[in-house]
């Protein structure tokens, strides 16, 4: 079953990488179907998580690719500023918390001598996200009608008043 899963290219970092994405897949699954159950501010603040994730996608890609002081000094600040400012929208700091665990499992490149394929392999990731983020922007903006409202209803959010 496992047999194509090349475990032994997959740094720790990468199953972490991987478990939060899972764990976010899942909040955005779960407040979709049941928003009732959640916070009405839960709602605003995903909204401005995919925003953010937006800036973050390209991230990846830079500091892989970019020199180690050119990261560390240029990068991390830049896009502190934007988490910073993303943070001022939102009820929690989670906006706050995910960059830092992004940005720290991204920065591995900036501290430490990685292989080039390990490299290539992050940048080819990287550049797969940003690829699939756009695409799913424009279907979800050409195929608003038929992807299902769940719980998100017309009704409940202006029950909510959102």
């Amino acid at each position: 079953m496992f047999a194509n899963l090349n475990f032994t290219r997959n740094s720790p970092f990468s199953f972490v990488e991987y478990a939060f994405q899972a764990y976010y897949a899942t909040v955005f699954l779960m407040v979709w179907l049941h928003p009732e159950q959640h916070p009405l501010s839960l709602i605003n603040d995903l909204a401005i998580l995919m925003a953010f994730e937006f800036i973050m996608v390209h991230s990846g890609v830079f500091m892989a690719v970019m020199p180690k002081k050119l990261s560390l000094f240029v990068f991390f600040p830049m896009y502190g500023l934007f988490a910073v400012a993303f943070h001022h929208s939102v009820i929690n700091t989670n906006i706050l918390y995910i960059y830092l665990l992004t940005v720290l499992n991204r920065m591995r490149f900036a501290f430490s001598d990685v292989s080039m394929e390990v490299r290539a392999m992050q940048i080819g990731k990287s550049v797969a996200k940003a690829m699939l983020y756009f695409f799913l922007i424009f279907a979800v903006c050409f195929g608003n009608s038929i992807i299902p409202k769940f719980g998100l209803t017309e009704e409940f959010l202006e029950k909510s008043k959102f």
